[in-house]
């Protein structure tokens, strides 16, 4: 299974809702499962305005761990 991490500025303007989405602790970036991200980018693979981690790996766990909290974004 795979995470894709972007700006919640770039997920909105590819035009996913990102209300309920969990952000990060400097407000600007949010997570989006792999297989829904590819739903609306159709160059998800080479797109630098996106990170994607396998959700075992390191690196991934590392990020969630240090940039992200586990409260979701707020509304309004």
């Amino acid at each position: 299974m795979k995470f894709c991490i972007s700006t919640i500025e770039f997920w909105e303007s590819v035009g996913f809702n990102t209300e309920n989405w969990r952000v990060s602790t400097d407000g600007l970036k949010s997570i989006c499962h792999e297989k829904f991200a590819r739903l609306l980018v159709e160059d998800l693979d080479t797109n630098s305005n996106i990170e994607t981690h396998d959700i075992d790996s390191v690196n991934f766990k590392a990020i969630i761990e240090n940039e992200f909290t586990g409260d979701f974004r707020p509304s309004g």
